[in-house]
């Protein structure tokens, strides 16, 4: 049976999972931390890049890079988004980031006017369920926590609703959440309600994505 949290966590996403007849097994409660990859009830979990990006363009407007866009632009993909070109991913590492709106020294991403968060961090990953049978998963099972403390989050946005994982296929998808510009590393706490366990996992080194007008 699964309680009340363990549900809302499966349901959050608003999407109706079917757990059938599926067999989850026995799964070692001795969770390594500070690392990308983890083992859960149906699989595994893992961390493959992350990006941050400006939550508005410089005209105060919803900027255009989000998900696949930016990820496109990670790539090194030519991309356009709403007449507007996507301009150069650069790591954070080697523009000196600081914490401050994105990596590169003296920038200031535009900030949304009722003084919410206007980072947002974008994270792809990949999910794998080794079992037999289909097994539910939501996004909603990931939140995002700066590495130096603090509250986490839940995420901004997502292209997958919660629904069930097909066995033996790993699936790529991307989450993002919204982070204070004054912090520069990054955990993603990931949740696994059929063990009612939390595991830390690291963020990759971040690559800034910046809009080109």
């Amino acid at each position: 049976m699964l309680s009340r949290r363990q549900l809302g966590l499966l349901f959050g996403g608003g999407a109706a999972v079917i757990i059938g007849g599926a067999s989850f097994g026995v799964v070692a409660k001795s969770v390594q931390h500070a690392r990308t990859e983890a083992a859960t009830a149906f699989g595994s979990v893992r961390l493959l890049r992350a990006a941050r990006l400006a939550r508005l363009s410089a005209d105060g407007s919803p900027s255009p890079l989000v998900g696949r866009v930016a990820l496109a632009r990670m790539s090194g993909q030519p991309v356009t988004a709403a007449g507007a070109g996507i301009g150069v991913a650069v790591p954070a590492a080697a523009a000196g980031h600081g914490g401050h709106g994105g990596a590169i020294p003296g920038l200031r991403w535009p900030q949304p006017e009722n003084h919410t968060w206007g980072d947002v961090i974008l994270v792809e990953l990949e999910v794998t369920n080794t079992g037999t049978e289909h097994v539910p998963f939501s996004p909603g099972q990931l939140r995002l926590r700066p590495a130096a403390g603090g509250f986490s989050t839940s995420l901004q946005d997502a292209d997958r609703d919660a629904g069930a994982l097909v066995p033996g296929r790993p699936e790529r998808l991307w989450v993002s959440f919204l982070a204070p510009e004054t912090a520069g590393r990054f955990l993603v706490e990931f949740t696994d309600p059929l063990q009612d366990t939390t595991v830390d996992l690291h963020v990759p080194d971040l690559v800034t994505v910046l809009e080109r007008s």
